[in-house]
């Protein structure tokens, strides 16, 4: 999951990942990144169901909740 997240367009780094929280922290350059393509990235694993929950324009860092990981 990292890795596909660090392919995203805008990111700059992935902060965390915890499968005890359910949740991906990922820094991303301010208004450069689609939160949709940080789902998507998340979600080409069929293991994983994710959604933004903080979603600010132009933020500087996006936390993602992540089911499925064990």
């Amino acid at each position: 999951m990292q890795g596909a997240l660090k392919k995203v367009a805008g990111v700059t780094e992935v902060v965390s990942v915890s499968s005890a929280d359910n949740q991906a922290v990922v820094k991303v350059e301010k208004g450069k990144v689609d939160t949709a393509a940080l789902v998507a990235a998340v979600e080409a694993d069929p293991r994983f169901k994710a959604e933004v929950v903080m979603p600010k324009p132009a933020v500087e860092e996006v936390t993602l909740k992540v089911t499925g990981m064990t």
